[in-house]
């Protein structure tokens, strides 16, 4: 049986990387964070876990931290709402992929942009929620208008991945 959760040696590799790797007290849960898109951190993880067949819950939620909110790379505040709800119906579509479909190198259709969906999403190939549901919100269609509005550099959300042992957010930026 495949298992869906992240060896020790991978947290020491993202930690070594970068990521703050947090362990709750008394409990074998970890928080992971630090991860943006495309980091060395992330390369860690995406090495690991791209691959994997095995279940991810995926959500996301756009909560820009402080050194973002401080910096050009923030969305403007009214946007916070229109991009939550592209990005959850991105993730919404892509929950019912699985990787074949992407056999031919082009991105599949993902439209229209859902009235309310759910805001976590089990996805049943961690390949499908990794890198290619990533880059696939970094390049939303123009139906996602917010999203495809945000100019190259600017924080689009944090997606979190969580998995049997760890919960992982990864920060997206718009490419």
């Amino acid at each position: 049986m495949i298992s869906n959760k992240i060896p020790k040696k991978i947290l020491n590799a993202m930690k070594i990387a970068g990521t703050k790797v947090y362990r709750l007290p008394n409990e074998s849960l970890y928080s992971i964070t630090n991860i943006d898109f495309g980091n060395d951190a992330w390369n860690v993880y995406a090495e690991w876990s791209d691959n994997l067949k095995t279940d991810t819950i995926v959500g996301a939620v756009c909560a820009p931290s402080l050194d973002i909110i401080n910096s050009a790379a923030a969305p403007s505040l009214a946007s916070y709402g229109p991009i939550q709800n592209e990005v959850n119906s991105i993730i919404s579509y892509y929950s019912r992929l699985t990787i074949n479909v992407f056999e031919n190198g082009e991105l599949p259709i993902i439209d229209p942009v859902l009235q309310a969906p759910d805001a976590t999403y089990n996805i049943r190939n961690a390949s499908v929620a990794l890198s290619k549901l990533l880059e696939r919100i970094q390049n939303a269609p123009a139906s996602h208008q917010t999203i495809h509005a945000i100019r190259p550099g600017c924080y689009i959300c944090t997606i979190i991945q969580t998995w049997a042992n760890a919960v992982v957010h990864v920060r997206l930026f718009k490419s």
